[in-house]
């Protein structure tokens, strides 16, 4: 992860702090909520070492007496770690403009007493602080043993709480991950102050699409920071020499509807009701349906995104996709969204499942046997499908070809049989053949039960049975990677399963999996 610029500058132009990605474990509440409270919410703050960075804001912004008031008040209370996430210490805080300071903390303040069990379970519950509107989203699951709700992922603009339900004598206090930023500037304007998105600001505009991410949204951009446009090749006269439109269907893609903050997702296999559900995996963006941004979903590293031009097959390193993670600046807030800064330019898909499938030449008897099969324009059209792609290797040796060549020579008159090696083209070239000899419908049999019917990225596969266009079924598992079995692929009286060695190779109509072994129905 590149080291990030200081956000002291920033908090002056009242610029959207950054909201620290942490790993979604569920809400710890206060140990004794039946204790009675004896210290007020100044009080709590300041007798524990954990604050000493929020005592300092709190002191140097002239707030100790108004979170001492009778209240009732609620405060999401940013951890020592929470500010020097942000590039706050307490130094750093006593130099800091106390009006700035004040206008961040009461962000942080609900003037009223708001306990973890108020927020209704799902995203985005709008919540009136002193110094404008937030966003709580709560994941309620199932009850403990005593009856009471059990709460997956409470947050508040993405800052998630680590402490719930701390009640002290004048209203309640939740200990949050990252320090959170009252909205005021749109996307366009918030991006604009921000030095670290220079070139993105830059081809805004010359894509034209300055009006439309500075109008009501909600929107979410995936922010792409100067170096990812640097690593990407892309600088401040490319983009001048670029089309308008070639900049905006790439921009597009960075885009897509709502105010979704990295805390509004929870594992499916929980079950919970309102969340932002992961089994699409699938975001469509402002630049089509048909060419989804990627949302690989998992919580061990945070967030992760994967764009649809992933041509992963052309490293034989790559054993798996690339991902861009959330975790460079994410839940940076705006009026009209949420911006989540990222270390990767994303590409949209360019080629159909066939013309992908033609410009790598591991695939070329796979295309020999679309041909063949008469398939060729099913799987260009329009509709979403997933092809499990066998390479040139795994043709070979399903046709059973000998990759030995046995020749009569003439050794001192005597006629003698040597074998010798096959060459890679004479080996290719023989397997080419066989699958030109081969009946069409036979191979359009063997073919399409390696389609399946939708777009299928690797996090939406599940352990079990895959219907086939064929109309087949082939087992998925996924114990130690992703694997699919064909009905007849048995070797020594067990099923013999091909290895997904590439996955996520995204198509303008689909999605490619690379496998290691042809599949028999």
């Amino acid at each position: 992860m590149r080291k990030t610029h200081k956000y002291l500058s920033l908090l002056a132009l009242g610029v959207a702090l950054m909201a620290g990605v942490s790993s979604c474990t569920k809400n710890t509440v206060d140990p004794n909520p039946s204790t009675p409270p004896q210290k007020s919410i100044t009080e709590i703050v300041a007798t524990d070492k954990n604050f000493s960075i929020l005592l300092a804001a709190v002191t140097r912004a002239n707030l100790t007496g108004a979170l001492s008031a009778a209240g009732p008040l609620t405060l999401f209370a940013p951890n020592n770690d929470a500010f020097k996430a942000v590039g706050l210490d307490s130094a750093t805080v006593a130099k800091t403009d106390a009006t700035v300071l004040a206008n961040i903390l009461r962000y942080h303040v609900v003037g009223s007493a708001v306990k973890s069990s108020d927020v209704k379970s799902g995203i985005n519950n709008t919540v009136t602080t002193l110094n404008g509107t937030a966003y709580a989203s709560n994941f309620v699951y199932g009850t403990s043993s005593a009856n009471t709700p059990v709460s997956y992922g409470l947050s508040v603009n993405g800052s998630r709480v680590t402490l719930a339900d701390i009640t002290a004598t004048n209203g309640i206090v939740h200990i949050v991950d990252a320090v959170i930023n009252p909205a005021t500037s749109n996307i366009v304007a918030t991006l604009q102050a921000n030095p670290s998105f220079t070139l993105l600001v830059q081809a805004v505009v010359k894509a034209n699409l300055a009006a439309t991410l500075s109008g009501t949204g909600p929107f979410t951009v995936l922010a792409p920071t100067n170096e990812a446009f640097a690593d990407a090749g892309i600088n401040a006269s490319f983009i001048d020499n670029a089309s308008a439109s070639t900049l905006a269907d790439i921009l597009k893609y960075h885009v897509f509807a709502g105010r979704n903050f990295t805390t509004n997702y929870a594992p499916t296999s929980l079950g919970i009701q309102g969340t932002l559900a992961p089994a699409s995996a699938t975001f469509p963006t402002l630049l089509e349906l048909d060419r989804n941004s990627i949302l690989d979903y998992a919580f061990d590293g945070g967030l992760k995104v994967i764009d649809n031009k992933q041509r992963i097959s052309d490293n034989p390193k790559a054993a798996s996709f690339k991902s861009t993670g959330f975790s460079v600046r994410p839940n940076m807030g705006a009026t009209n969204g949420v911006i989540h800064a990222i270390d990767r330019v994303l590409l949209p898909a360019d080629q159909n499942i066939v013309q992908i499938l033609q410009s790598i030449p591991r695939f070329s008897l796979l295309v020999t046997a679309a041909s063949r099969a008469g398939l060729v324009g099913t799987l260009s059209g329009s509709n979403p499908l997933t092809v499990f792609a066998p390479t040139n290797d795994a043709f070979i040796a399903f046709l059973g070809i000998n990759p030995k060549l046995t020749v009569t020579v003439d050794v001192g008159g005597v006629s003698t049989e040597v074998s010798r090696d096959k060459t890679g083209a004479e080996i290719l070239a023989e397997a080419t053949n066989a699958i030109n000899a081969l009946n069409p419908a036979v191979l359009s049999s063997v073919l399409t039960y390696h389609v399946a019917a939708s777009r299928l990225f690797s996090n939406n596969l599940a352990k079990g049975d895959l219907t086939m266009v064929s109309g087949g079924k082939a087992a998925i598992t996924l114990d130690g990677g992703a694997k699919i079995t064909g009905k007849n692929n048995i070797k020594d009286g067990k099923p013999q399963p091909s290895n997904l060695t590439k996955i996520n190779l995204g198509a303008t109509n689909g999605i490619i999996h690379v496998i290691d072994l042809v599949l028999k129905p």
